[in-house]
């Protein structure tokens, strides 16, 4: 019987190293999670992350107290074994299975992050116009500059609608309801356009970078990512 529990606390701390080697692909998850549009998936994410990460490491330590004391005191580690219930190691075991296969086949098949929206390039604002008739979209500007900065919507006339425009904080990201071949003008808050964004017919993600901002004020009605 002592061989046979032996076994099944071998098979525990086998299971954990298991979860401990899908880790990555937690991580993988994550990053994938953190483009998503919702900001509850971006909560989901962190918490998977955190379970897979504490999970192995309490079995493991459980695993090498019991191994660690049997070595250091063969009579302790008997004892141990002796007055273990054989089914509370093999709901352990199967538990541990069951967690490597949650991880394995939900946590790991995740959807694709939303795609990214690339600016316009050597635009002439003057020039820009929306368009309408588009499918209904949902676009997160994200704001990973060093400053803060002005998010407005450029009309069909070419021009900017002050009611709608907004504000992106340093490190945060707002998402706005729009329709595809609308144009959303980003700029710094003394009026510097920085990038203008074109949406697509799906959702995605427009990253504004410290690289996008211009490092002396571009002529005027002009802006070149």
């Amino acid at each position: 019987m002592a061989n046979v529990m032996t076994t099944l606390w071998g098979l525990v701390a086998f299971a954990g190293f298991v979860v401990a080697l899908l880790i990555p692909k937690t991580d993988e998850y994550r990053s994938k999670s953190e483009s998503s549009m919702e900001d509850a998936d971006r909560e989901l994410a962190a918490r998977w992350a955190a379970a897979v990460r504490t999970a192995p490491l309490a079995v493991m330590a459980g695993v090498l107290v019991i191994v660690v004391g049997s070595a250091a005191t063969a009579g302790w580690g008997t004892r141990i074994l002796e007055r273990t219930d054989f089914w509370l190691l093999v709901v352990a075991v199967l538990a541990q299975a069951g967690f490597v296969f949650t991880v394995r086949y939900l946590v790991a098949s995740v959807t694709p992050a939303f795609p990214r929206i690339e600016p316009l390039g050597n635009t002439d604002l003057a020039e820009l116009r929306s368009k309408g008739g588009g499918a209904k979209v949902s676009i997160r500007f994200d704001n990973n500059a060093d400053e803060d900065m002005v998010l407005d919507w450029i009309n069909f006339q070419g021009a900017v609608e002050d009611r709608l425009r907004g504000v992106i904080a340093q490190g945060s990201h707002v998402k706005r309801e729009t329709y595809a071949g609308h144009l959303w003008r980003v700029s710094t808050q003394s009026g510097d356009p920085v990038a203008v964004f074109d949406a697509p017919d799906q959702p995605g993600v427009a990253d504004v970078t410290s690289s996008m901002v211009p490092a002396s004020p571009p002529s005027p009605g002009h802006i070149t990512v």
